[in-house]
């Protein structure tokens, strides 16, 4: 053996390479990603701190995600009611001319009422809007339809209402203020009798006494499944104080009094006698619901979307032109025979669409309209508009002060990495000179 270098020597010169090494490799990944370090613990100064940056850009761009699918919807929205102003505004030209021109004829009447079926059929179809699955208008009940409307022709619709032994809902209430059924076992037996004495029963009472607390003066209530032929449709006209009887003939009357400046009155009648099976159904064409939708902008704001098929604004439209489309020709309830329903309908139009209106036809409506529909549309827009810039704003502030504290300083990496470089090729050098040192160059 005549090697100098010992094994603790050389042990001791191999670790001091390796270190080296890994320093220059440390600074190739530098020089290669411009980034200090590939792990937080490169950096664990600084690492709390990133990872906080780090987080707040990513939960800033998940909001951001969920706020440009509301954008979109909102647009989707917005178009929708203008499409349905723009229908709506058609119609209202039509009845404002048929209105103040001659006297309504049976022909005009009918072409009246036919594009009041169309156009109410065309406001079925936007509010029934869906994108990506989710119906717009329909509350929670993004999965269900908001509009059903169960008529396929004007023909179906005035069977329904022929404007004389049912007609169509003159009030909020008796529109959208109730559905569902009311089974024989909830109502109990249904007496039919003959309240006003004048022939024919008028009043149907209810074995359980408040079984009709849910139900509305105007609604349509259709009986079925009865055994005493009195199955079929039916106006609510009043409600007794206990909510045990209603009638079903005579001048539409609720806590406020009459209905209508010139009362509002149904011509029906029931077989007097009791039904033990009958079921009441609550006609209501709004199959979606009032819960409030809250869509949060990030971590502190947030914003309501309240707008449904039901509300102020489309209920009155809709309820317009079910007033109009009522009454089958030739009849007494037919629209030629009661021309005041073209004034009530535009009265009910105009609250609609917030024009300026000569009164409310069937008492006080609740407040909307489409500008109102239009104006919460518009500013959770421009909300949504505003937070996408200030999370821009934020996310390029985080980005730099993370880019700050992960980010090399190149031209000291690339310096660093030349230095390196030299002090690696000096090492590797000198480890071959000692591993060539041997006793026999000093014999």
């Amino acid at each position: 053996m005549t090697r100098i270098a010992t094994l603790a020597a050389n042990t001791h010169l191999l670790t001091l390479l390796g270190r080296t090494r890994a320093q220059v490799d440390d600074l190739q990944v530098q020089v290669a990603t411009g980034k200090k370090s590939q792990t937080y613990a490169g950096i664990s100064a600084d690492a709390r701190q990133l990872i906080d940056l780090e987080t707040r850009t990513k939960v800033l761009a998940q909001f951001d995600h969920d706020n440009t699918v509301v954008a979109t919807r909102l647009e989707a929205t917005s178009t929708t009611v203008d499409g349905i102003e723009s229908s709506i505004n058609t119609f209202r030209e039509l009845l404002l001319s048929a209105s103040s021109g001659d006297p309504l004829t049976a022909q005009a009447a009918q072409d009246l009422q036919a594009q009041a079926f169309r156009t109410l059929q065309d406001i079925q179809d936007y509010l029934n809007t869906d994108l990506d699955g989710r119906y717009l208008f329909s509350g929670s009940k993004v999965r269900t339809p908001p509009v059903n409307l169960p008529y396929t022709s004007l023909d179906d619709f005035q069977a329904t209402y022929d404007g004389a032994r049912v007609v169509y809902p003159p009030t909020r209430d008796g529109h959208v203020g109730m559905r569902g059924e009311l089974t024989h076992a909830e109502t109990g037996d249904l007496t039919m009798s003959d309240a006003d004495g004048v022939g024919g029963g008028d009043t149907i009472t209810a074995a359980n006494a408040g079984a009709f607390a849910a139900l509305k003066v105007g609604a349509t209530i259709t009986l079925s499944g009865g055994d005493s032929g009195n199955d079929g449709v039916y106006t609510v006209v009043s409600i007794d104080p206990t909510a045990t009887s209603i009638t079903i003939d005579g001048a539409l009357t609720n806590a406020s009094g009459t209905i209508g400046a010139a009362p509002l009155s149904v011509d029906n009648s029931v077989a007097v006698g009791t039904d033990t099976q009958a079921t009441i159904r609550i006609g209501n064409w709004y199959q979606g619901d009032q819960v409030t939708q809250t869509h949060r902008l990030d971590d502190h704001r947030s914003f309501s979307e309240t707008i449904t098929a039901a509300a102020a604004g489309f209920e009155k439209i809709i309820r317009a032109l079910g007033l109009i489309a009522q009454g089958t020709p030739g009849t007494a309830g037919a629209l030629d025979q009661n021309t005041n329903r073209m004034e009530e309908a535009l009265q009910l139009i105009d609250n609609g669409l917030n024009r300026a209106s000569s009164g409310t036809p069937f008492g006080t409506e609740q407040a909307g309209s489409l500008d109102t529909i239009s104006m919460e549309l518009g500013l959770h827009q421009s909300i949504i508009s505003e937070t996408t810039t200030l999370h821009a704003n934020l996310s390029a502030l985080f980005e730099q002060r993370s880019s700050a504290l992960e980010d090399a300083d190149q031209t000291q990496a690339i310096t660093s990495l030349l230095e390196g470089t030299r002090t690696l090729e000096a090492s590797y050098q000198a480890m071959s000179r000692v591993q060539q040192l041997s006793l026999v160059n000093y014999l």
